[in-house]
């Protein structure tokens, strides 16, 4: 009987590289954003376009980010996870 193994989510493969976000500095390219407290996020994508996601729930946000801006950013707790 073949066993199938289940592949990691994004929190168990990277939870040990978490790092708290400073809003309004360039990161390097994150795999994705853990954002605590619910809220808008003003973000630039690895492409170079700068968006505002709105209304983005508490939880993980799988998109590789290189900075979030302070300004339209009413979401809180943002950690990055490589």
């Amino acid at each position: 009987m073949r066993t199938i193994r289940q592949p990691k989510s994004l929190i168990e493969q990277s939870a040990v590289d978490a790092l708290p976000v400073t809003l309004d500095v360039e990161m390097p390219p994150c795999r994705a954003v853990v954002v605590g407290t619910a809220g808008n996020i003003k973000l630039d994508t690895v492409g170079k376009n700068t968006v505002t996601l709105l209304g983005i729930p508490a939880g993980v946000l799988p998109l590789s980010v290189t900075k979030i801006h302070t300004s339209g950013t009413t979401a809180a707790s943002l950690s990055s996870l490589y």
